[in-house]
């Protein structure tokens, strides 16, 4: 069985650490992490992930820009 390849962008560690674990736990696979929303353009191009989650906060940038 594949699992499923994620990744994750989050400004603050201790949240991006949590789901980290917490999908690890559940068998899921973290392909990579961000922390801006610059970092987190160039890895989705770079890994291709099945999922995306960001919850980055930024009001100056877009992720669909």
């Amino acid at each position: 069985m594949t699992s499923i390849r994620v990744l994750l962008a989050d400004d603050h560690p201790l949240i991006m650490m949590g789901f980290t674990t917490s999908l690890a736990n559940h068998g899921i696979e973290v392909v990579g992490q961000a922390s801006t929303p610059e970092e987190a353009f160039k890895k989705y191009q770079q890994l291709l992930p099945d999922v995306f989650c960001c919850t980055l906060m930024n009001h100056h940038f877009t992720i669909m820009q």
